[in-house]
């Protein structure tokens, strides 16, 4: 379930969980359903506390996971136990994190 939270993010909740790659990885038909719906940029951005993350597409993600590196998770005060509450951004907020270089984007598509 996803809800408007603010002027730049949806609310939505996921089971966060470390994984041994270098970027963040969700279920790829999740992502798809993500952009098409709520935020059709490429990367989709998730903000989980204070961190926003580039999240890519991956068939292997079990549904309602969000798989982030281990140093990201380590650096995040969440349970791989229970749903975290995650933001998604916006359009025009991944649009203005990407001008700020906050986020780093990959070449190609998610």
């Amino acid at each position: 379930m996803v809800s408007n939270f603010s002027n730049g993010y949806y609310l939505t909740q996921l089971l966060v969980i470390s994984h041994g790659g270098d970027r963040a990885i969700m279920r790829s038909d999740w992502l798809e359903q993500y952009q098409m719906k709520y935020s059709d940029t490429r990367p989709l951005v998730m903000k989980i506390q204070n961190r926003h993350i580039p999240v890519y597409g991956e068939f292997s993600v079990p549904e309602q996971v969000l798989a982030v590196p281990e140093d990201v998770f380590e650096s995040l005060d969440v349970s791989s136990d229970d749903l975290s509450n995650v933001l998604l951004a916006k359009e025009e907020t991944v649009d203005s994190l990407i001008r700020m270089n906050m986020i780093a984007v990959e070449n190609g598509s998610a």
